[in-house]
This record gives structure tokens, sequence and C-alpha cells, in this order.
């Protein structure tokens, strides 16, 4: 897909947005926007690439993700070839190649400016291991948890939480597991969310997309209208109010660590102590990062929404 650059230097004081993104000239009335989001590895470029037929999103083999910025992938849909499915793969908290507030302003940033050019999301797939129970580890949780406040619970009804990696487990052990999967779901499925099993076919693929296709589009997210109609920053959007209490826990919880392993010493504990220290001063910088940021304003002049959220009567944020 053609996009627009938007210029590569950044000068660190906020978030780049993404570099790459939908132009108005892009998006067709007609297309159906999904992002694909989820954990590191947890297989979305993997579910891209079965529904677009060919290997087009980058694959990851190790702990490293590949995606750090957003991508988009067209597809048309097999029963109706009029209409153009536009896949968005995302880039997850956790990364390797960029921090976890940077992650977010550029998913604010996509967010923001499809919003500026009144393209609506259809809905939103959100993939989660089966070869996992619950969320495991704090790249799952903070993923999981940030992606809800991103959203907003009116926008639960076009949620696909989908299953994947299948073949990993056998299958009632897979079945327990989906089970345990719904209790920790139940607010979102209670509230309109469906499960759905991604079991790497096309058919299961497909299957997933459908389901998105029953609902009506979006007309907003909780994030587009703290950031645009009441004109928040990130730091003090829901979503970025939750990165920044994780973020202190991090702090409290890497401070307490270190003081332990200081008491207790010993040259065993040596790297231990490096990484802690490596964790609370790579925490700490992300706190002064967050507060610095004021939502891209280059890319809200940018994208023309500072005349958008003139036109907008100023409304609190759900």
């Amino acid at each position: 897909m053609t996009g627009v650059k938007l210029p590569k230097k950044w000068n660190g004081k906020e978030p780049r947005p993404l570099e790459t993104v939908l132009t108005q000239r892009d998006i067709q009335s007609s297309d159906i926007i999904i992002p694909v989001m989820g954990p590191s590895g947890v297989g979305k470029s993997t579910f891209i690439n079965t529904l677009v037929g060919t290997s087009q999103a980058k694959v990851g083999h190790n702990l490293e993700c590949c995606t750090v910025n957003t991508q988009d992938f067209i597809v048309t849909h097999p029963k109706d070839p009029d209409r153009r499915i536009i896949l968005v793969d995302t880039p997850s908290f956790g990364n390797a190649s960029v921090n976890d507030v940077e992650v977010l302003g550029r998913i604010c940033g996509w967010l923001v400016h499809l919003y500026g050019n009144n393209s609506q999301i259809s809905g939103f797939i959100y993939l989660h291991p089966i070869s996992q129970t619950r969320m495991v580890g704090p790249s799952a949780t903070k993923d999981f948890t940030i992606f809800k406040k991103l959203c907003g619970d009116d926008a639960y009804p076009n949620v696909i939480l989908a299953t994947t990696k299948w073949s990993d487990v056998k299958e009632d052990m897979a079945k327990r597991r989906e089970e345990q999967l719904s209790s920790f779901w139940k607010d979102m499925v209670d509230n309109g969310s469906r499960m759905a099993q991604f079991r790497g076919t096309s058919d299961s693929a497909w299957a997933i997309v459908n389901l998105i296709l029953e609902r009506q589009p979006l007309q907003s997210l909780q994030i587009q209208r703290e950031l645009v109609d009441s004109q928040k920053s990130i730091p003090d959007t829901q979503a970025g109010g939750c990165l920044r209490d994780m973020l202190k826990d991090l702090v409290s919880l890497q401070k307490k660590n270190i003081a332990r392993l200081r008491k207790e010493g010993g040259d065993e504990l040596e790297q231990t102590l490096e990484d802690a220290e490596e964790q609370l001063r790579s925490a700490s910088s992300q706190l002064d990062q967050l507060k610095k940021v004021r939502l891209v304003r280059r890319v809200m002049s940018f994208v023309g929404l500072h005349r958008l959220s003139a036109s907008r009567p100023t409304t609190p944020a759900p």
C-alpha cells in the first residue's frame, strides 16, 4: 500500500508516530479495516500471511519482535472481491527494538490519523497463544491491559479474542486452557466480545474475519475520543495512565530487588543485579519520556486534526 512518509528524524522528546500511514486516497469507503494485535510471538504475521495467501508480513522465529511499526496488508474477501480488507499488523509492547512509550505513541498516531480521515475500524482481532494459560509474563499482561484501554468498553462487541498455536499442545489440554481463558476474558465476552480459534488454516482465519463482518464498524475508539475530541495528551488518556502506572510499579519493584541483591551480595548474584539495574534505568527513562509526550503535534498538524478537533465540541472522554 502506498503511504505518506513522515519525517524520520526523531528528537527523542516524543514517540515517533508510524513511518507509513494510510492516506485518504488510499482508503475507500467500503474498506474493512482490522488491526491485528497481541503480545510478541503470538503469530500476528502468520495470521495475516494465511489470509493474504503470501508471505508479505515478516514472521519472527525468536524472541525479538519483527513488527516495530503498523504495517498494512490488503486482501479481498473470497466471496466478495469488490470489498477490500485492510489488515494491520501492530507492534507489541515489550518490543526489543523500541520501548513501550514509543510503541504506544506509534499506535496512537496511526489511530488518530484514521480518525482524522473519518475512517472507521471494523473490529479488532486480539491473538493469544493457547500454549499459555491466561496472560503469562508482564509483556502479555501489559499488551492486553493497554489494548482494552485503547478500545474502550463500547468497542468490545467488535473484538474477536482468537487463540493461536493449537498444534503446539494436545487437543484436550488446549480445550482446558480455552476454558480457563474464557473465565479470564469474561468481562469482555459478557459485553459482546467473541472467542475463536486460529488453527493455522485459511478457513479458520477467514472464519475469524467473518465474525467482524457481522458487526457495524466502530464510530470511534476511546483513545480517539480522548486525544482528538477531548484534546488530551497521551499521558492523560486511560491507556497512557495505565502504562505510567505499570512503569511506576516496575521502578518500585526493581528498587526493592536491587536493595535485596546488594544486601545478599555474592558473585553469583552479580548478573541478576546488573539486569535489575538495567530494568530500573529503562523504566525510569520511559517514565521521563512519557511525561514529555504531547500527542505528536506534528502528526496532528500533518493530518489536519487541529482543524478536526476545533470543529468538534469538546466532550469529556468516558
